[in-house]
C-alpha cells in the first residue's frame, strides 16, 4: 500500500482520476515539492474538484500560470520548490479489455507503420504482432 511505503506522506485518497483518461485507467497524485525535501499532495490543500480542473488536458502539473495561481491560492504558506506527480496507469489485459476505455487512452505506442496506437490496445491487440 502506498501509505505504508511512503510512511503516510501519500495515501490512496491523495489521487484523483486523470481528466485525460477513463476514470478506471489512470489516477494522478499531484504534489508540491517542499524545501525540506518533503512533499505535499495537492488534495490536502485544495478540493479534489480544483485539482481535477487544474489537471485538465495534462497528465501532471505543468509549470505554467494556472499552476502558479493554484499554488498561490491553495498553499500560500507552503515553502515550495516545484510540483510533480505520481501517475498510476492500470493497463488492461485480454480478459478485461474494454474498447471504450482504450479509446480514451492518453498514452500511445508507435506501431510499425508509425501510427499512434493506444497503449491499452497495443498490449492486448498488437504486442505479439510487433515482435
Amino acid at each position: 500500500e502506498i501509505r505504508r511505503v511512503t510512511e503516510g506522506r501519500i495515501a490512496g485518497t491523495d489521487f484523483v482520476p486523470s481528466p485525460l483518461a477513463h476514470p478506471h485507467c489512470m489516477s494522478v497524485c499531484a504534489v508540491i515539492r517542499l524545501d525540506d525535501g518533503g512533499f505535499l499532495p495537492f488534495v490536502r490543500c485544495a478540493s479534489r474538484e480544483a485539482v481535477f480542473e487544474l489537471l485538465k488536458g495534462r497528465l501532471g502539473p505543468d509549470p505554467d500560470e494556472p499552476l502558479a495561481r493554484f499554488l498561490r491560492e491553495a498553499a500560500p504558506s507552503a515553502s515550495r520548490r516545484a510540483a510533480g506527480a505520481i501517475v498510476l496507469h492500470a493497463s488492461m489485459d485480454a480478459e478485461h479489455f474494454d474498447v471504450s476505455r482504450s479509446m480514451r487512452c492518453p498514452v500511445a505506442v508507435l506501431g510499425p507503420d508509425g501510427a499512434a496506437i493506444p497503449a491499452c490496445s497495443w498490449g492486448v491487440l498488437h504486442r505479439e504482432a510487433g515482435r
